[in-house]
């Protein structure tokens, strides 16, 4: 044993007991011997191939001997190898390269097995998805050309999966085996695979499996740490130039940060203690928060720090992902524990609600637009899509000039509405507790959400001054002090402080973000406006002659977008028949 080698331990725990820089070292010997059997190889390209072969005899080993008796013996039978095949080669070039059809045919069998082995699950991948990904391709893009594109590149790749023998979908039970590929054909077949399939996946899981794109191009990011020490290197010097103080990229504190990562959550039990399933899912965030410092740290190592943490990237993407998964499915049950209730036991609105839970028409929700299309037939699916018009203006109802139709008024008061008219506009307002009020507005059909502003007497109210003379309340509507009478500011002296992203403070800090966030949940609610009023142009709708019956159909409208506004923020919603 030399001065750098780690105690042997003959128990069950001598894994336990051997440093990473300890088996890095290993894996920068086995890398330089592996590069020395291969003409213009360097050790650096052979890293990848070094960690794997380290790797599994690091978990077959019984002992520390065991494991470094089988790194010698195993390297020592490749060197044997290699030069076997090495004076076999130069035989044959010298006796004019007689080799028999039966070594040929062995070689021809071996590589097919090697190619089907290493894209046989591509190719598969590619048969299974890609019509899903044609079709989506050509339902969201403006470039026709793109979905041809990968339309042929699959095809391409399922007659590359025939050559192979690999069953593909939709194949018939007795299709017969393709015959053998000669050398050559392999050879070219190899070429076509390394340099297309990998790239076609990509783009079809891109659109299919977003998760399953993010980590396939994590694990390429690793092996280009791997076989690339200048990519790390200009990495590390890069993040310790410019983060001097507090990370520490180093083997050990990566190390710690793996073993945060890797630290069991409490089990749930039954009848457990208020607020447990709250501490369990702060443990989940703090995990999500280590994740990101891993990440962070790990991109700042050397290559030679890197190989002590083989396919990080992806193994850290994991662990937050599932971390993600299981907070989305507590989310609900979490928002009613923590929710703030009334003293009737009534859920209290926040402003952050506006943004946190958006309107969305019935039937649009996301993450739901490939399951729809992969679930029902394309021509339902023709059928459904394509239907509704752009709508952007109300046609009859509340346009200037009109009066207001007797029976919208009962309507609007059991929802708790109330129609505001002026010079230049009518519209409704919906207010949600203390928190936000949302603005509707019909010619054009728009929605504003804005921060509920209380004013005294004498205040003026924020607004903006559109073109037409038409007015919508300022975005920062709310968050500022109102304007009084005479030009001054009237407040109560204090300054408001508000939440955003689960930071708290005062407008002067969060202004900007909160007034970018009213502008999105506006939006969102703007485009549900406008597909309940599309409705009232087709189908029965299209039939309608009169103004009167026009104006019907959009009060319909206008009580569908109602229904959903109260529901999205209050689900226990109830009509006030009062």
């Amino acid at each position: 044993m030399t001065s750098n080698d780690p105690p042997n331990n003959a128990d069950n725990d001598w894994r336990a007991s051997i440093s990473q820089a300890y088996r890095s070292s290993e894996v920068r010997s086995i890398a330089a011997t592996l590069a020395s059997l291969e003409p213009g190889a360097t050790s650096t390209s052979k890293t990848m191939l070094a960690m794997r072969f380290e790797e599994s005899i690091f978990k077959a080993s019984s002992s520390l001997d065991d494991y470094k008796k089988s790194i010698q013996k195993r390297l020592k039978k490749l060197q044997k190898h290699y030069s076997k095949t090495v004076a076999a080669t130069a035989g044959n070039a010298a006796g004019g390269g007689g080799t028999d059809a039966a070594v040929t045919r062995e070689k021809e069998r071996l590589l097919e097995n090697e190619l089907r082995e290493t894209f046989g699950s591509k190719l598969l991948y590619i048969a299974e998805k890609s019509d899903l990904a044609v079709l989506v391709l050509k339902q969201t893009s403006d470039e026709p050309h793109k979905a041809d594109a990968l339309l042929s590149h699959a095809l391409k790749a399922k007659e590359w999966a025939g050559h192979l023998g690999l069953p593909l979908p939709n194949d018939p039970a007795d299709k017969p085996h393709p015959p053998p590929l000669d050398m050559a054909h392999l050879i070219k077949l190899k070429g076509q695979l390394e340099k297309y399939v990998d790239v076609i996946r990509s783009h079809i899981s891109k659109i299919c499996d977003p998760e399953l794109f993010l980590s396939d191009k994590l694990t390429m990011l690793d092996h280009v740490f791997m076989e690339r020490a200048s990519v790390s290197d200009i990495l590390h010097r890069a993040f310790t130039e410019h983060d001097r103080e507090r990370p520490r990229f180093t083997v050990e504190e990566m190390q710690r940060l793996f073993d945060k990562l890797r630290s069991p959550l409490p089990v749930p039990r039954r009848n457990q203690e208020e607020g447990a399933d709250i501490r369990a899912a702060l443990a989940r965030i703090e995990k999500i928060r280590t994740v990101a410092q891993a990440l962070y740290i790990y991109m700042g190592l050397t290559q030679g720090d890197k190989t002590a943490f083989p396919n990080s990237l992806h193994k850290i993407f994991e662990i937050g992902r599932t971390h993600l998964i299981e907070l989305e499915k507590e989310y609900d049950s979490l928002l009613k524990e923590v929710d703030d209730t009334d003293e009737n036991g009534r859920r209290v609105i926040h402003l952050e609600d506006a943004w946190n839970n958006v309107l969305r028409y019935d039937g649009e929700s996301e993450g739901s637009s490939l399951d729809t299309i992969d679930a029902e037939p394309e021509a339902k699916r023709q059928k459904v899509e394509a239907t509704y018009p752009m709508v952007i203006c109300s046609r009859v109802l509340l346009t200037p000039g009109r009066c207001v139709i007797s029976s919208i008024m009962p309507v609007l008061k059991r929802k708790k509405a109330v129609l505001i008219r002026n010079k230049t506009a009518s519209y409704v307002r919906l207010e949600f507790g203390n928190a936000f009020e949302m603005n509707i507005y019909f010619v054009p059909l728009l929605v504003t959400v804005r921060a509920i502003e209380r004013r005294k007497d004498g205040q003026l109210p924020n607004m903006v001054t559109m073109a037409g003379e038409l007015t919508w309340p300022s975005l920062h509507q709310g968050l500022r002090p109102s304007t009084g009478s005479d030009g001054g500011t009237k407040d109560d002296g204090k300054d408001r402080d508000f939440t955003v992203l689960g930071v708290t403070g005062p407008y002067s800090a969060l202004g900007h973000v909160i007034t970018k966030k009213l502008q999105y949940a506006s939006s969102q609610a703007t485009h549900v406006l406008r597909r309940c009023f599309a409705e009232t142009t087709v189908g029965k709708g299209a039939l309608a002659k009169s103004d009167f019956e026009v104006e019907i159909l959009e009060i319909g409208a206008l009580v569908k977008f109602l229904q959903i506004a109260r529901s999205t923020y209050n689900p226990d919603w109830v009509d006030d028949d009062d």
